[in-house]
């Protein structure tokens, strides 16, 4: 990842930034070229399992984010249909609504600012304890299926425009390393994905491995297949990042401390991102810290516990991410003496 670096900045209060790191997710431009994205594929594409799709879907909330990034409306259709495979998505008119919306964007003049394809998990649920010998055929008919389906994709908008595909995660969350195992032909199914992927030139959203040891959380198992609010958002994110649209980092502002109770004082500071912010951490090496605690909106406030060391000065590092993978570290130094006041009145 790139880092940069930025000159030191003092700042009163007794408090001193000695260093900030921001360390970007792999991109090529600063800002989305506005356009119409399209959503492809079956029912996790069509936000099935969010409580509302069209807001809470995976797709509704990249689209968004597009919004947010280039600063105007993106036009946007989720043309995904709910138990689609590669092959009816070919055949259906989910390919043949594609072309007609592409045809309609050029006539137009709206380029297109990206396309998404989520495929490949009915054909794995459609193989559940099955046969070994149909299982292989299976994987034999989606290996030469998908390709075609990711190729007509790429020739109808063309080499420029970023192209994702996902790859499907393992409700059984078993071991891929056991031949003919579930886990086993779910990883052989990711791996087509991958390899074709890589020969159109497509980008990888690994949810495969985004959902290892978190199925509890990010889907409704074991009473329905499909990815929770929380699923959606994190397969938003991982598409997010594999976009490569946004490579501005978020930023801190340490605002103030407070000397609250002399060795527990508090230090409040706020962050920003042009899109959004997915986390937002604070640690030390030297001292105990209680918090973030969110004060109010993109505004946050730690306490630090002062009593465990005898240091004049200690360091938090603050560490914020946004969801395209951006990180910017900020390191704070805080000069303990002066926060800790005279305690022997």
């Amino acid at each position: 990842m790139r880092q940069r670096l930025r000159r030191p900045l003092t700042l009163s209060l007794g408090l001193a930034l000695l260093l900030s790191l921001n360390l970007h997710a792999p991109s090529s431009s600063s800002a989305a070229t506005p356009g119409m994205y399209i959503a492809l594929g079956d029912s996790i594409a069509a936000g099935i399992g969010s409580s509302l799709p069209r807001t809470r879907g995976n797709a509704a909330i990249i689209a968004n984010w597009l919004e947010r990034l280039s600063g105007e409306t993106v036009p946007y259709e989720n043309l995904a249909v709910p138990g689609e495979t590669a092959a009816t998505f070919i055949e259906g008119g989910q390919l043949q609504r594609f072309r007609d919306s592409i045809a309609q964007s050029q006539a137009a003049e709206v380029p297109l600012a990206a396309v998404t394809v989520t495929l490949g998990g009915n054909e794995l649920l459609g193989l559940r304890a099955t046969a070994l010998s149909d299982r292989q055929a299976g994987l034999d008919d989606f290996t030469g299926q998908y390709a075609v389906a990711l190729g007509a994709i790429r020739d109808e908008v063309g080499p420029d425009t970023p192209l994702v595909v996902t790859t499907y995660y393992d409700l059984t969350e078993g071991d891929a390393t056991i031949q003919f195992s579930d886990a086993w032909w779910i990883e052989q199914f990711n791996a087509v994905i991958r390899r074709v992927a890589g020969e159109q030139d497509a980008r990888i959203a690994d949810v495969a491995t985004l959902f290892e040891g978190r199925i509890s959380e990010f889907t409704y198992d074991p009473y329905d297949v499909h990815p929770s609010n929380a699923g959606h958002l994190a397969i938003a994110q991982s598409i997010w990042t594999a976009l490569q649209l946004d490579d501005r980092p978020p930023s801190v502002n340490v605002l103030a401390h407070t000397d609250a109770i002399r060795s527990t004082p508090t230090v409040q500071f706020s962050v920003d991102d042009n899109v959004n912010v997915r986390s937002v951490g604070v640690r030390s090496d030297d001292i105990t810290i209680r918090g973030p605690y969110e004060t109010g909106e993109n505004h946050y406030a730690v306490l630090l516990d002062l009593t465990s060391t005898d240091s004049d000065e200690v360091a938090l590092t603050i560490e914020i991410s946004d969801d395209a993978g951006n990180v910017t570290r900020e390191v704070v130094a805080i000069q303990a003496d002066d926060m800790r006041g005279d305690e022997s009145t």
